[in-house]
Formats: C-alpha cells, sequence, structure tokens
C-alpha cells in the first residue's frame, strides 16, 4: 500500500471546482491509476494554511495530471508517495498516537431491505453524540482504544454527489473527528 500527499493550490479556480465535487475528485484520483480499479481512500486535510490531498491505495499513483491541473508543478515535492507498509510495521501495541479522521459514521437497518441486496438500508449518524459512539464502537475490531474524554468530534458535513450524466447520486455525511 502506499500513502500519498499532494499539495493543492486552492487559490485555482478548477483546484475550488475540484475541492466542491466529490464526483469530480473521485474522478481525478481514479485516472491517476491504470487497471483493474480498486478502493482508494482520500481526502482533503489543511495542515496549517496548507490544503493537501491525502491518498491511500494499493498501489503506487501516477500524480503528474493532479499535480500539473491542481497543484504546484514547479515545486520540488510537489508530492510524494511513500510505502504505507514501513509505517505500519514499526506500530506495536502500548504505543500512543494521535491522529485526525474523517470518516462516514453510518449504521445498516436490516428492518429496511435495500434493493435486492443482502444489506441493510444505510443510515448516517447525525448527530456528535452518535458519531462519538460509532467511532467507539469500532475500536476493538480496528485495533486502537481511546477513552471518550479523549477526542471530539469537530466538524460535520454532508456532500452532495450526483453524477451528471444519470442526475442520480447521493449524499454523504463527514465527520472529522
Amino acid at each position: 500500500m502506499y500513502l500519498s500527499r499532494i499539495a493543492l493550490n486552492d487559490r485555482q479556480r478548477e483546484t475550488m471546482r475540484l475541492m466542491a465535487s466529490p464526483y469530480l475528485m473521485h474522478g481525478a484520483i481514479e485516472r491517476s491509476f491504470s487497471g483493474e480499479k480498486k478502493r482508494n481512500l482520500w481526502r482533503v486535510d489543511w495542515l496549517q494554511d496548507k490544503c493537501y490531498l491525502l491518498l491511500l491505495s494499493q498501489e503506487r499513483p501516477h500524480l503528474l495530471n493532479l499535480v500539473q491541473k491542481y497543484g504546484f508543478p514547479d515545486l520540488d515535492r510537489a508530492y510524494e508517495t511513500k510505502e504505507y507498509a514501513s509505517f505500519l510495521n514499526r506500530l506495536s501495541a502500548g504505543q500512543i498516537w494521535m491522529f485526525r479522521l474523517c470518516a462516514n459514521p453510518v449504521r445498516s437497518s436490516f428492518a429496511d431491505r435495500n434493493g435486492n441486496s443482502n444489506r441493510g438500508k444505510v443510515y448516517a449518524h447525525v448527530t456528535p453524540e452518535q458519531q462519538r459512539a460509532w467511532l467507539l464502537s469500532r475500536m476493538d475490531k480496528c485495533g486502537f482504544n481511546i477513552s471518550q474524554d479523549s477526542f471530539d468530534v469537530v466538524q460535520s458535513e454532508w456532500k452532495n454527489f450526483a453524477k451528471v450524466a444519470r442526475q442520480k447520486g447521493g449524499f454523504l455525511a463527514h465527520s472529522h473527528f
């Protein structure tokens, strides 16, 4: 796996358009890979006053097009890609880490089936209390431990990602912990 970071030029009109549309962002990221589509995790993150695209992927991305269109192609380090396994191999039980998380906290209701699938209908956790409980409920399964008073939900937002061709889409709720 690979972790990449691209500095985005948030003062450029095309970049602002990209950041406002999860559908466009997803497409731009997918064009950075060849072959079979795989699930890539990404988010836009701000460190001090600089905007970055963070990308976790199974294969090494080809980021030159993204950098040329939305970033700073003249910078020496317009983007970085590192092997994620080297970081994961340094983790051990009992270490204390600080982290920021952008997640889509949802629950499935099997009382309301979603069409022909076996999956229940998906509902977003909308209140900070629901979102905190969602994160706490995943500690054991995901291999981390946090106390209830050691974190907070600092931002929640809904993003509309309608596909232009079909005019169908959905909403994605993001919570930042």
